[in-house]
């Protein structure tokens, strides 16, 4: 577990009546995206060896990104370009997207009580 951002610590104990932790939803997030990403590589990530790669699990890292992009609903602007006359197609995207400032949302969830974070690999400047 440790390799997808668990601290021993932090693991629920299985022998507990009601296991459970807490995070904030963009970690969660954060988490699907990367157990997707790992899905994508099966001679690198095995998925007999590790529960979080099953289907029952990545099924629900979809569902939980579905929402998320239904929830926030970005409606910048953006188009495709075919890529040399085939149907290849690559997105175009030179509208300015407003972001939240993920350093500082990281930053603060580290100082929170209680709360699990990831490992989310290095932040951007």
């Amino acid at each position: 577990m440790r390799a997808h951002g668990f601290d021993d610590n932090t693991t629920p104990n299985n022998a507990d009546e009601n296991p459970e932790w807490h995070s904030i939803y963009v970690f969660h997030q954060l988490h699907c995206v990367n157990m997707l990403r790992m899905s994508l590589y099966p001679e690198y990530y095995d998925r007999a060896k590790d529960p979080l790669l099953h289907v029952l699990h990545l099924e629900h890292c979809i569902e939980t990104m579905r929402r998320s992009v239904m929830c926030n609903s970005d409606v910048t602007p953006f188009s495709f370009r075919y890529v040399n006359n085939t149907q290849e197609a690559r997105e175009w995207d030179r509208a300015p997207h407003v972001c939240r400032k993920f350093d500082r949302i990281h930053k603060w969830a580290k100082d929170l009580p209680g709360i699990w974070l990831p490992s989310v690999g290095e932040l951007p400047p």
